[in-house]
């Protein structure tokens, strides 16, 4: 399950902290130009950077809306503190979360 924020919370991440990468988006679901995606082989026909996990930025703004399922909170964090200690560069990740009922 996949939950899209809406594109007024894209532009606000953009405008306010010049988020330009979606680190779990598709061909047909991405806000920015640049994204990754979870079919690299296919998706990046359609202008994927590949799999999050498989990146390592070292700087740049991300909107962080991962699937619901599947993936851990863990990995995506542990994804995430990697790359922020491999770096001294300007690097954010906004991440979204389905709240917990």
């Amino acid at each position: 399950m996949q939950g899209a924020i809406p594109p007024a919370v894209a532009e606000a991440l953009s405008d306010n902290f010049g988020a330009s990468h979606e680190c779990f988006a598709s061909p047909l679901n991405h806000h920015y130009q640049d994204y990754f995606s979870a079919f690299p082989d296919t998706d990046r026909w359609f202008g994927s950077h590949g799999s999050f996990f498989e990146s390592y930025p070292k700087e740049g703004s991300f909107e962080c809306n991962p699937p619901f399922a599947g993936l851990t909170a863990q990995q995506i964090g542990n994804h995430i503190d990697r790359l922020l200690r491999s770096t001294d560069r300007p690097l954010s990740f906004t991440v979204f979360v389905p709240k917990q009922t």
